[in-house]
Parts: structure tokens; C-alpha cells; sequence
């Protein structure tokens, strides 16, 4: 048999064993609740991941859709200059007509104004020539009556010319 004091020594010992066995499995345990919340965050941070990667396609998308409509509109951008130039060179060439045309009418306005003051001229001079004839008198040759004969002379009012 052995003795009393070994016994004890390897109940100690047993007992130590016990405790450390235990302290392994709660250390075991421990560790075992430790990796299911790594795991459960792993699968958390796979579906962000997911959900990013879902964001990022959309957010993709909007870029190149405003890329497409940027693109469009600096066209059209692009197509107005172009209208409002053609639109200045019209403005332009319109300009230069009408000075054109404004100095043909200048000039036909003038040509107006020198026919009305030639008129005005020739009506003076017709009313002039009135004048004289109102006094001119014509005597006949004496061997056609024998008589002295007046004769009166009209002369029709001037005709205004266009």
C-alpha cells in the first residue's frame, strides 16, 4: 500500500491537474467564443463588403452617366458658340448692309431734295416768263389788215415734276 502522504502528494497533484485542465477549458472556451464573434464579424464585414461593392457599382453608374451627360451638354455648349457666332457674322454682314443701303438712300434723299430745288427754280422762271409775256404784244404786219391786232398769250401753270 502506499503511503498516506504519497497519496496525498498525488491527489495535490491530481487536484492541480484538475484545476489546470479546467482553467485550459475555460481558456478553450473562451477562445471558442472569441472565434465565433471573429467569425460572425467576418461575415458582417463580407456583407459590407458587399454592400460597398454594391454602392461603389451605383455610385460607378451616376459617374459615368454625368460623365455621358457632362459630355452631351459641353456639345451642345459647343453647338450654341457656334450659333452665336454665325449669328454675330450675320449681325455683322447686316450691319455693313444697311450702311450700305443708308448711304444709297442718303444719296437718292439728296437727288430728291436737288430735283425739288430745280423744280422750285423752274417754277420761278415759268412764273417769270408769265410775267413777261402777260406784257408782250404782238402787232400784225401791216399789209395782212391794216390794223394793229394784240394778241394775248397764256401760258399754263407749271407742272410739278415727280
Amino acid at each position: 500500500m502506499a503511503c498516506p502522504c504519497h497519496r496525498a502528494r498525488v491527489s495535490e497533484r491530481a487536484r492541480g491537474n484538475i484545476d489546470a485542465l479546467n482553467a485550459i477549458l475555460a481558456a478553450a472556451d473562451d477562445v471558442h467564443h472569441q472565434v465565433q464573434q471573429i467569425a460572425e464579424a467576418a461575415l458582417e464585414i463580407t456583407h459590407s463588403a458587399g454592400q460597398l461593392a454594391e454602392t461603389m457599382e451605383s455610385v460607378s453608374a451616376v459617374v459615368e452617366e454625368n460623365t455621358a451627360t457632362t459630355e452631351e451638354m459641353n456639345a451642345s455648349a459647343q453647338e450654341v458658340t457656334e450659333a452665336v457666332s454665325n449669328i454675330a457674322t450675320i449681325s455683322h454682314e447686316t450691319s455693313a448692309t444697311t450702311g450700305e443701303f443708308q448711304s444709297i438712300v442718303l444719296g437718292i434723299a439728296n437727288d430728291v431734295q436737288n430735283a425739288v430745288d430745280d423744280a422750285n427754280v423752274l417754277d420761278v422762271m415759268a412764273q417769270n416768263l408769265r410775267a413777261l409775256v402777260r406784257e408782250f404784244r404782238m402787232e400784225a404786219a401791216p399789209e395782212s389788215t391794216g390794223q394793229a391786232t394784240q394778241v394775248d398769250v397764256v401760258v399754263s401753270p407749271a407742272v410739278a415734276v415727280p
